[in-house]
């Protein structure tokens, strides 16, 4: 009985390693810089980044630059107020704090794509005083592309532009599905066992010990 209960525990576990997904958090601080700004390396966290620069925040002026930092002194933005784009294996896009570089009011339209569908879009609003956390749950994408326009530049700052920072970018990648003949694999071995476990208690006395066992 201990022994089945032991098997049980270990085919529960190996079948929650499928759907288990760590997310990853991007702060770009672990990427070195003697620059201003740089330009994002492709495989950087996993991904491959199109448009996207990093910048060390405290080498400019005041500015959602410097208010946009979540963690530590490293952002990323869009290069030259463009489109930019996060790419790689199917992913799920959890969230990302967002603040506009120079502008009140800025629009930043967030697309998902897989391949080329589009698989769900929203647009949000960010200003330059604040960082602003914004949940997507775009689910079993490849591509992230975000797009800024509109605002208003503020006239407190020397900057202007569609620029956005961003900090803290959140994403999960997607769990492996088990193969077909992996889930018959294992369901024949519940049903065989089910069957050692009745024939085992029609032919065994039950000593009721205790059985109380733990998975962890």
């Amino acid at each position: 009985m201990k022994r089945f209960a032991m098997v049980l525990c270990t085919i529960a576990v190996l079948l929650g390693e499928f759907s288990l997904a760590k997310a990853t958090v991007l702060t770009f601080d672990d990427l070195a810089s003697t620059q201003k700004y740089e330009i994002i390396p492709s495989g950087y966290g996993g991904l491959n980044w199109n448009g996207f620069g990093y910048a060390y925040a405290p080498s400019f002026s005041y500015s959602g630059f410097q208010l946009g930092r979540v963690s530590d002194d490293h952002v990323a933005f869009n290069l030259g107020a463009g489109a930019a784009t996060g790419s790689g294996s199917l992913f799920d896009f959890n969230g990302v704090y967002l603040t506009a570089a120079w502008r009140s009011g800025l629009n930043i339209r967030v697309q998902g794509f897989k391949g080329e569908d589009l698989i769900d879009e929203r647009t949000v609003v960010a200003n330059w005083y604040s960082p602003t956390w914004f949940d997507f749950n775009f689910s079993g994408i490849d591509r992230v592309v975000f797009e800024s326009f509109g605002g208003t530049d503020s006239a407190r700052l020397e900057g202007e532009g569609a620029h956005f920072v961003m900090d803290n970018f959140t994403f999960n990648e997607n769990a492996p599905v088990p193969e077909p003949a992996t889930m018959l694999l294992l369901a024949s071995g519940l049903v065989g066992l089910a069957g050692l476990r009745r024939k085992f208690k029609t032919h065994q006395p039950d000593p009721t010990p205790d059985l109380r066992i733990s998975c962890l």
